[in-house]
């Protein structure tokens, strides 16, 4: 069965011989910027959960399907939120007091972009979630599934994003390194002001694990200032300590596996990057660069 996930009681166009699962918003939120907290009066997503006697009356009305319910609270994982979202879903259920196949738990699980950070306990995450989906089976009396999304967790860390130095300079007490990638190959520093580590790769061999640090701000050749890989969340420029490089040398920003290359554009007219995989040593070309002529071609005048 294709299950269609009813995020606004206006959505009065279904088809018969699908699902219905509703999104569900209530005053929860958490996610690693306020860009992606997806609970809350100030998220476009969902349905507000004072609404869901009008959403099941949408339902009931077409004659649809109603297979399970979705909470979202915001990518990443706060134990303490999340307690607070199963317990919401299993209060959501029974006072929903309708039956139901499934219960999705929204939210990607969180990966530890920074040194220090801790990696997601998954056995801790899965038992919270499970305690409340055995708790709606007791309530229902059958089975019910579990969806969870785990797409963050599965490819973010597979990922690098390797650019090349352009330019080395000094803007006062800046120190400026420039690269060849910019946001719209990578937008998550910009966008977010997400973290990722960079380490720094010489092109003529020479060892950089001993050589001296600088604090450096890391920027792309974009045409505006925010084209920075080294910021904070509202555009705060930051420094990070990395080795001397000079122009020809490469850095490589890591974790990029999740949200690189999907939320990659054409801004400033270039062409989106190769991809390249590794499989047990082996390089394969798995996504080639795009021609100028590609860029192109859905220009009509």
């Amino acid at each position: 069965m294709r299950v269609l996930l009813i995020c606004s009681t206006n959505w009065a166009r279904f088809r018969q011989g699908i699902g219905y699962g509703c999104a569900l918003i209530r005053g929860l939120v958490n996610g690693h910027s306020q860009k992606t907290n997806t609970g809350g009066e100030n998220s476009k997503h969902g349905i507000w959960y004072t609404d869901l006697p009008a959403a099941l009356d949408v339902i009931q009305r077409h004659h649809l399907q109603l297979v399970g319910i979705h909470m979202h609270i915001g990518s990443g994982v706060d134990y303490a939120h999340l307690e607070q979202v199963c317990g919401a879903m299993v209060r959501q259920v029974i006072e929903f007091g309708q039956d139901l196949q499934a219960i999705s738990a929204g939210g990607g699980l969180s990966v530890p972009y920074q040194q220090g950070e801790e990696a997601v306990d998954t056995e801790h995450y899965y038992g919270l979630w499970n305690a409340a989906r055995e708790q709606i089976a007791r309530h229902l009396g059958h089975p019910v599934k579990l969806e969870i999304e785990p797409g963050r967790f599965l490819v973010a860390q597979s990922g690098v994003l390797i650019t090349q130095v352009r330019s080395v300079k000094q803007m006062g007490s800046r120190h400026f390194v420039l690269v060849d990638a910019g946001f719209n190959d990578l937008m998550r520093p910009a966008m977010y002001g997400s973290y990722h580590h960079i380490s720094a790769l010489a092109a003529d061999g020479r060892s950089l694990e001993h050589a001296p640090t600088v604090e450096t701000v890391v920027a792309g050749p974009l045409c505006e200032s925010g084209d920075v890989f080294t910021q904070q969340e509202g555009g705060n420029v930051e420094t990070r300590a990395l080795p001397e490089v000079k122009a020809g040398d490469y850095l490589v920003l890591h974790d990029t596996g999740a949200y690189g290359a999907s939320m990659s554009s054409n801004y400033n007219s270039r062409p989106l990057l190769p991809e390249v995989l590794f499989d047990n040593g082996q390089a394969r070309l798995i996504r080639r660069r795009q021609t100028i002529e590609e860029l192109l071609a859905l220009e009509l005048l």
